[in-house]
């Protein structure tokens, strides 16, 4: 049991420490990925009694999945509770989250004590958990999926902003956050779309423009987006003009500049 709790403290630790800074630039991805990891490995801990030999082994896995999957989902659930919160009232939200688990633990708590009581008598009880816990754990993460599909973040990470730029340059409009987050991916990593390329580079400044393997989309001309530059870029940009814009963006920490006279057409950057 020592080196069982053990292994799960080490593996908590182990993520915690590589990856707890990309948190907060991809939540939803981090929060499903941690429940499908802690309803993988319970289910790995429930068959544990079927292995005996392999108990150790089994258990030590399952242990430390699951110590992983909390310790993820405890350190994302605070940014998402400050997406609900008004008038930093972060911590009411947070009490809120904590009694709407409890209530859900309970009800689960007395469903099971009920289906135990109805199947008491039957021989094949002790295969009543594979049988159950399937469907349940499925019902978890469709819950857990739509519930992620409603929250709605307001800032900017590299897939929004990939999502947010390319609508645009179909169609001039900006999307609203709660439109951004039901075309969000919560599960597969996340990959520019074909009529998108992006790069990262050391200085973790990034470029994102339209492919340019079409002269045309759906007959209008390509759009250029550029991310990442600085002032130097507005080469027409007056004085009068540039106040202006500060003005206007000066609780952003971006502006977003329609350049027309960028290359041989309009460009949008973003800087």
């Amino acid at each position: 049991w020592v080196l069982k709790d053990g292994l799960g403290r080490i593996g908590k630790l182990t993520v915690a420490t590589q990856y707890g800074h990309s948190y907060d630039s991809d939540l939803k991805r981090f929060r499903f990925r941690s429940s499908a990891l802690y309803n993988i490995c319970h289910a790995l801990e429930i068959a544990t009694p079927f292995a005996p030999n392999q108990f150790l082994l089994l258990a030590g896995l399952a242990n430390m999945g699951k110590a992983v999957g909390v310790s993820v989902s405890s350190s994302v659930t605070p940014a998402f509770n400050k997406s609900f919160a008004r008038k930093e009232n972060i911590s009411e939200v947070s009490a809120k989250n904590q009694a709407q688990q409890v209530v859900a633990d309970n009800v689960g708590l007395g469903l099971a004590v009920l289906i135990g009581v109805a199947t008491r008598k039957l021989k094949q009880r002790l295969l009543l958990p594979f049988a159950l816990y399937p469907p349940l754990a499925a019902m978890d993460l469709f819950a857990i999926s739509r519930e992620l599909r409603a929250v709605s973040l307001k800032h900017l990470n590299c897939e929004r902003a990939c999502i947010l730029a390319l609508h645009w340059a179909l169609t001039k409009t900006v999307l609203e956050p709660s439109q951004v987050a039901q075309q969000e991916g919560i599960f597969l990593p996340f990959e520019s779309t074909s009529l998108l390329r992006f790069s990262l580079d050391q200085d973790m400044s990034f470029g994102l423009r339209r492919s340019r393997r079409n002269d045309t989309i759906a007959g209008e001309p390509v759009v250029e987006i550029e991310f990442g530059h600085g002032l130097e870029v507005l080469e027409n940009c007056d004085p009068v003009r540039l106040r202006t814009l500060l003005k206007q963006q000066r609780s952003r920490p971006y502006a977003l500049v329609v350049d027309s006279a960028a290359h041989s057409g309009a460009a949008t950057r973003i800087l």
